[in-house]
């Protein structure tokens, strides 16, 4: 299962703890259904803004054993992994 399957998961499972149906809360999160459903499938394509709007709805963190590298520099070489723009943001590098 890859990183965005276990978000999905973790999303879905969240969403239907605090009561919510996917419509419910796509309304109160301003996105459509339709894109609400595309995350907890676990689709690409979903802005990573739209994602954490979602997660910070719902109170949810990432959490993993692995431990994330980020370049010292603050330049990658290729597209950052989310646990990485994550690990950022939590450093309050990302906004």
């Amino acid at each position: 299962m890859n990183t965005m399957q276990t978000i999905a998961e973790r999303i879905t499972k969240q969403r239907i703890a605090r009561g919510f149906s996917q419509r419910a809360l796509s309304e109160k999160l301003g996105i459509s259904r339709t894109t609400l459903s595309s995350i907890e499938r676990g689709e690409e394509g979903v802005t990573m803004g739209t994602l954490l709007k979602v997660m910070d709805f719902l109170d949810m963190t990432l959490e993993s054993k692995k431990v994330v590298r980020l370049p010292v520099d603050g330049v990658f070489t290729g597209r950052p992994t989310l646990m990485q723009i994550m690990a950022m943001r939590e450093k309050g590098l990302f906004a």
